[in-house]
């Protein structure tokens, strides 16, 4: 018999963890380009300093296509994903996670093995007579509307031009040229690096089955940022627009260099 998890989740309490979830990531491209030109501009820098100068260019331009991508999406925080909530198993406490994930990339290109309908694991664990136990929660994937795949498909060209730009900027093509390793939002340079996810907080929690009563969207995740591509309905379900817009962020450029 599968036993479902009843939500324990005190009145207020998703309040303040939103409340405390709100941030800015800023991006001063003028600073780390007169930073970096002097340093990449050294007489033979010692390998250690190489290094050290290597890793920040690389971050330099991973966090430009970053604030190149929070132009056109919503910027999502990190602490979404952070989202904890205490559920009832047996009678014991147990503390899942409250947005599941799926890669949308594995839902629209099928394996033959893969299973029917698609499920989401999460494994967590909790106290029982004083031992660890292992517990496995499956939340069956949503399925999306056409207009989805158009939104992917989309994203993927906005990726595709960032990349692009980013090699005709002399100085940002200059590091480009000098590490092939760094990870373009289309995913040109390596096999990973960009990542598209549904994303969905189910409620009412069974161990073997999970219904999604919230609504579903479609996250672009990149060097650890994440932006919102797309939100659909789900007929029945609550709308997932409002728990998204409390983790949206800022992703701010200091505004005294304008790209040419």
């Amino acid at each position: 018999m599968v036993e479902t998890l009843e939500e324990e989740i005190a009145e207020g309490d998703l309040k303040s963890i939103l409340q405390r979830s709100r941030r800015q990531a800023i991006f001063d491209e003028r600073a780390g380009r007169n930073i970096l030109k002097k340093a990449m501009d050294q007489f033979l820098p010692s390998k250690a300093d190489y290094d050290i100068i290597k890793d920040q260019a690389g971050e330099f331009i991973k966090d430009w296509c970053s604030y190149q991508l929070a132009q056109v999406y919503p910027y999502l925080t990190n602490d979404f994903f952070s989202l904890k909530r205490k559920i009832v198993h047996g009678g014991y406490p147990v503390e899942i996670p409250t947005i599941f994930r799926f890669p949308f990339e594995s839902e629209i290109t099928p394996k033959e093995s893969d299973e029917s309908p698609k499920m989401a694991r999460v494994e967590t664990s909790y106290m029982k007579h004083g031992y660890a136990q292992k517990l496995e929660v499956k939340a069956c994937v949503p399925g999306y509307p056409s207009s989805v795949r158009e939104k992917y498909s989309e994203a993927k060209k906005i990726c595709a031009d960032i990349s692009l730009r980013a090699f005709k900027d002399p100085f940002r093509r200059r590091i480009l040229e000098a590490d092939q390793s760094i990870i373009l939002p289309d995913n040109t340079r390596v096999c990973s690096g960009t990542n598209y996810d549904i994303v969905w907080a189910p409620t009412e929690v069974e161990i073997q089955e999970v219904r999604p009563p919230i609504d579903p969207a479609l996250i672009l995740s990149y060097n650890g940022s994440h932006f919102v591509v797309d939100m659909w309905d789900v007929p029945g379900e609550r709308p997932i627009e409002g728990i998204i817009r409390e983790f949206c962020g800022s992703f701010l450029v200091n505004d005294r260099y304008k790209e040419k």
